[in-house]
């Protein structure tokens, strides 16, 4: 048995799992390019941003509270 026929089911199982990895990828490109062009952020974009701050879950896991407060301004405690 020759080196080339000892490694050819090694071959096989790497091609394989690249195709299987890179069918997502695709599938993604897809969906995005389906979606239009996207456009670059502007200063309202980041002026709009909040970011989820100090989450807490309640003991029993029926609450669950956070704050919700944008880069400049006033903050807000959601509770739910």
């Amino acid at each position: 048995m020759s080196f080339a026929t000892a490694r050819r089911p090694q071959l096989v199982v790497a091609l394989v799992a690249l195709i299987v990895a890179a069918a997502p990828l695709t599938h993604a490109q897809q969906a995005t390019a389906a979606r239009g062009p996207t456009r670059p952020m502007q200063p309202a974009d980041l002026k709009a941003w909040k970011n989820i701050r100090t989450p807490a879950l309640s003991n029993d896991g029926k609450w669950f509270a956070y704050v919700l407060a944008p880069n400049e301004g006033d903050a807000s405690v959601i509770i739910r």
